[in-house]
């Protein structure tokens, strides 16, 4: 782009257009806030072997999060973190309350995925954590991830 391609702003002085850091530039800098299909438990299957085997169980009266090492650990060390959500209609009855409570935990997962890289993870939302605040619910999360990863190091 050329200085003669930008908009002119008050008294002449160009104005060059506002850039936001793309996926790339992030993902540069090893801080990668995507939730792909590699992050995501995605089958009956992969949630069974959760629920079934838990090694690692960090609970709170709202919310419950169990994991189990990745079965791909032994093919690949570097396996990616992933997570499942189940936010039954029971325990929060608006779509519009479900929603939100998923949006934080995949929020809180992306900022924490590299620390917890080789686990599969549930997330199970228990009654009342709906009618929290954002940042209540936020400190909640915060908290069963800290739980899950000092069990995780311990068993190291």
């Amino acid at each position: 782009m050329q200085a003669t391609d930008l908009p002119a702003g008050p008294a002449g002085a160009l104005i060059a257009p506002p850039r936001a850091p793309s996926q790339r530039d992030l993902s540069a800098s090893g801080f990668d806030l995507c939730f792909g299909k590699q992050h995501r438990l995605l089958t009956p299957r992969e949630f069974k072997a959760v629920f079934d085997g838990a090694v690692f169980k960090a609970s709170h009266r709202s919310l419950l999060l169990l994991a189990i090492p990745c079965a791909e650990v032994a093919l690949l060390p570097e396996s990616p973190a992933r997570l499942g959500l189940v936010v039954a209609k029971k325990h929060a009855r608006l779509a519009v309350e479900r929603n939100r409570l998923k949006r934080l935990l995949r929020e809180s997962f992306r900022h924490h995925k590299m620390e917890l890289a080789g686990l599969d993870i549930v997330a199970l939302v228990k009654p009342g954590l709906w009618q929290m605040d954002n940042r209540a619910i936020r400190t909640v999360i915060e908290e069963q991830w800290a739980r899950l990863l000092k069990q995780r190091r311990k068993a190291i």
